[in-house]
């Protein structure tokens, strides 16, 4: 699994996930990878208290979504450039997905 977050201002962090995604593990991401904008869409309600709880404490506003709209998710814009960028190369770099 892949987690990558984006900004008003751009991309942000992003980073591949190897153990299952409890909600300690997705603190962890939150605390190391997490720069200016996190959608939380769709997580179920246990996670989505410590995460929202998490925010909170950091003094992080989140943009309201509507649940379940691909066609209104901006990350979407994310995995196509992902896509476009490793187009460019004949073999993927060491360490990619």
């Amino acid at each position: 699994m892949f987690w990558g977050c984006m900004g008003w201002l751009g991309t942000g962090h992003g980073t591949k996930i190897e153990a299952l995604l409890t909600k300690e593990v997705y603190v962890e991401i939150l605390e190391d990878k997490f720069l200016q904008s996190l959608e939380h869409l769709g997580m179920e309600q246990d996670k989505q208290k410590i995460v929202v709880k998490w925010l909170e404490d950091h003094g992080i506003e989140c943009l309201e979504w509507p649940a379940n709209s691909p066609n209104q998710n901006p990350i979407e814009n994310l995995w196509v450039e992902l896509k476009r960028h490793l187009g460019k190369y004949e073999e993927l770099p060491n360490g990619m997905l």
